[in-house]
């Protein structure tokens, strides 16, 4: 879904039968994987700072300590 613009903006309808489905992919480091994989996404997303950029940025700090 993409975050910036909330969960309606996660599917566009064309007619009954057509509709595309938007995904946002972000980056995220692998004891940030780990993390997630054990306590759930939900709870790595807690740890992101209230003004998290979710545009891509390999030069991040992992959240996870």
């Amino acid at each position: 879904m993409p975050y910036f613009f909330g969960e309606q903006a996660a599917l566009c309808k064309f007619s009954f039968f057509k509709t595309v489905r938007f995904f946002q992919v972000i980056y995220v480091h692998k004891k940030e994987m780990e993390y997630a994989q054990i306590m759930g996404a939900a709870a790595l997303e807690n740890l992101f700072p209230e003004d998290f950029n979710m545009v891509l940025d390999m030069k991040r700090k992992n959240v996870v300590k």
